[in-house]
């Protein structure tokens, strides 16, 4: 039906969604489910209202709890892992730079 269409193509969701539910997830004062429903209709909805698109980014209190309750997974799995990728990702950067010099 119409809210797997918020998942994109490839079974996750669009990237715009992803990087919502991130920033909510990060935000310094938790959000409850309820709440990044609320911020999620009032962003995706006040950007595009005459564009029926934006029923297709909002997603149910349900889908936002699933995808908090797995990024607590994935982040709990990997913090070493994002370290790595961090550490390697500063690396690579620096050698870039030093080549331009």
């Amino acid at each position: 039906g119409k809210r797997h269409e918020a998942a994109g193509g490839n079974g996750g969701f669009s990237a715009a969604v992803k990087a919502f539910l991130t920033e909510c997830y990060d935000a310094p004062q938790k959000l409850q489910p309820k709440a990044v429903l609320n911020k999620m209709k009032t962003k995706f909805t006040s950007k595009c209202e005459e564009d029926a698109l934006w029923k297709q980014l909002v997603l149910d209190e349900k889908q936002i709890r699933s995808w908090m309750s797995s990024e607590k997974q994935r982040r709990k799995k990997k913090p070493q892992q994002l370290a790595a990728n961090l550490l390697a990702r500063a690396v690579a950067q620096e050698q870039l730079e030093s080549m331009q010099l």
